[in-house]
């Protein structure tokens, strides 16, 4: 079942940083899961109508979450 996600971020950073950000996987993970978790990239194409896997790890539970 398809689902949305809206996120809202401020980045103080330069354009060049927040592109290499969305396109590069080990930045990627870095950056986007919400505090509390870590991320995983499992499979990732930095470019447009790529595919990508991932998941968050819950630092409190251990419970995880994975989409793509």
């Amino acid at each position: 079942m398809p689902s949305t996600i809206h996120l809202h971020r401020v980045l103080a950073t330069k354009p060049e940083k927040v592109y290499r950000a969305f396109i590069e996987a080990d930045a990627l993970a870095k950056w986007l899961p919400p505090n509390g978790f870590t991320c995983t990239v499992h499979e990732f194409e930095g470019k447009v109508g790529g595919a990508y896997k991932m998941s968050f790890r819950n630092f409190t539970t251990g419970g995880s979450h994975s989409f793509g």
